[in-house]
């Protein structure tokens, strides 16, 4: 089925999510005369990574809740993934204050100083209506 841009879609397999059928499998693109083959693939475990996390605390931070709530459900649902430790550290202009500050909070352990520790890491901007914050994620997996 043609698409804006000489754009073709080639569907596959179906999955059934939320009482509707939905085709997805292999997608294959042809944009400008090239073939752009993208494989999508469900995430087991989606709060042990920790980009995921980080785009789901920017979410609670531009709809204004507060930063210390997202932090702790970030680090509740990372809890929930079986992971041995989290750290999240949020910097900027928090909850719109005249002066930036760091706020951190560590569950569990995190050895940043062990190079055998297996730690996902993850640094991501968010732009508010006061600012830009960073935000930075440790995950603690294994130390296998």
């Amino acid at each position: 089925m043609p698409l804006k841009d000489s754009t073709e879609t080639k569907m596959g397999c179906q999955e059934r999510r939320g009482g509707r059928m939905v085709s997805w499998s292999d997608l294959v693109w042809i944009v400008h005369g090239r073939k752009l083959n993208i494989a999508i693939t469900r995430i087991s475990n989606p709060y042990g990574h920790p980009n995921i996390l980080a785009e789901f605390i920017a979410g609670q931070l531009k709809n204004r809740v507060s930063f210390r709530k997202a932090m702790k459900k970030a680090i509740e649902l990372t809890e929930q993934a079986n992971t041995k430790g989290i750290q999240v550290q949020i910097a900027g202009r928090i909850d719109g204050k005249e002066i930036a500050r760091v706020e951190w909070i560590r569950e569990g352990r995190v050895p940043l100083q062990t190079i055998e520790a297996k730690i996902d890491y993850c640094s991501y901007t968010v732009r508010t209506i006061y600012g830009v914050l960073g935000i930075k994620i440790w995950i603690f997996v294994d130390e296998e």
